[in-house]
């Protein structure tokens, strides 16, 4: 009698291909584990698993998990290294794949401050990467792109403009996106962006005309920004500030109460405007500082009683600021007309009236009347 045949078949089935992505996360992150089958072979369904030779979870080849899925899977607590392979079915299970690990961490993130946040090329900022009080490290890695390789710096280091633009591959004007995160054990998260400006704004030029005025006179203010700049409205500084259109006219009043000062006074003004880039409006330089005086007249008439019936009145005209002191002595009679000049007084006007007064031989008396004008 013959002896049966056995005849055995061997079937090879390659092994899948196990990425994820991100392989760094937190517990409340997510991570995308693919296991792909080779070309000829086409299933719905994949086994995952952590620890070789344990049960696998049966999941679509294509699946996400959280963190703390992930652990809860692996039996694990945070921080922790999961190491996963996965296989496939196809009549028989395949080979498992290589291993593939997902850091998982609970490093909280640093926190990132910029200052200052507005600079030119040749200015400064510094960034400082504040690491959680449990942690101390002495180096931080600084990013302008999430997900680019970090510039190792310690974790307060100052750039310049330029430096910044450089290792954004940026030129100026630019906003400057930055993030940092620090390394223990693991990366930790990424900080919260924190933006630089670099600017190449130049300062306006302010006009003042004139630059001397009264309470009740006007001046105009023209803060002129660059030929390569349009702006509807520019900031004029002083103590109290203003925001008017970059071509202003003021009384000497308006702009004694928006310096909150009294006549006289020199008033004392910059100007600047903004730019808005990004959402966000970024001052330029202040312009050159302009000077304007508001000052405040006094008029003083002067009625002189005569002899012969004759009085005579002067009106005379004091500059609060601007008077040059003169000393003038003496008097002088004129039929019909006589002068006085008063110490520390300018005469500018003189008037003479006749009245009916009783005559006298003698200079009677002088009366003085001040009024100040508004």
């Amino acid at each position: 009698m013959a002896e049966p045949l056995l005849v055995v078949i061997l079937i090879y089935l390659p092994p899948p291909t196990l990425t994820v992505n991100p392989p760094v996360i937190t517990e409340t992150d997510s991570v995308t584990l693919h296991c792909q089958t080779p070309p000829s072979v086409s299933v719905s369904q994949c086994y995952v698993r952590t620890v070789r030779g344990k049960p696998a979870k049966v999941f679509p080849c294509r699946q996400t998990l959280t963190g703390t899925e992930l652990l809860q899977m692996a039996e694990r607590s945070s921080p922790a290294e999961v190491n996963l392979t996965c296989f496939y079915l196809h009549v028989y299970p395949s080979p498992d794949s290589d291993v593939s690990s997902v850091f998982i961490r609970n490093l909280l993130p640093p926190t990132l401050t910029v200052n200052p946040p507005v600079i030119t090329e040749t200015d400064s900022v510094t960034l400082h990467c504040q690491t959680p009080p449990s942690v101390s490290v002495a180096q931080c890695y600084f990013r302008t792109v999430r997900g680019n390789p970090g510039k190792v710096f310690p974790c307060r280091q100052t750039l310049t403009g330029t430096e910044l633009l450089q290792m954004a591959e940026r030129s100026s004007p630019a906003e400057v996106n930055v993030t940092c995160f620090y390394l223990h054990v693991y990366p930790s998260p990424d900080s919260d962006v924190s933006p630089v400006f670099i600017r190449t704004l130049r300062p306006p030029t302010l006009t003042v005309n004139p630059p001397v005025i009264t309470e009740t006179d006007s001046v105009t203010l023209h803060c002129q920004t660059p030929p390569s700049v349009s702006v509807a409205q520019c900031y004029f500084y002083t103590l109290s500030g203003g925001v008017f259109s970059c071509l202003k006219t003021l009384t000497g009043t308006e702009l004694l109460e928006m310096s909150q000062q009294r006549s006289p006074a020199e008033v004392q003004m910059k100007c600047f405007y903004t730019l808005k880039l990004g959402g966000k409006h970024y001052p330029s330089p202040h312009s050159d500082t302009s000077s304007i005086t508001v000052r405040t007249g006094i008029w003083t008439f002067v009625a002189v009683v005569a002899g012969c019936g004759v009085t005579v009145g002067v009106i005379l005209l004091v500059s609060g600021i601007l008077c040059n002191n003169r000393r003038t002595a003496g008097s002088q009679e004129v039929k019909g007309r006589q002068e006085h000049h008063n110490e520390n007084m300018e005469t500018y006007h003189m008037y003479a009236a006749i009245s009916e007064e009783p005559a006298a031989s003698d200079l009677k008396s002088i009366m003085y009347s001040t009024v100040q004008s508004h």
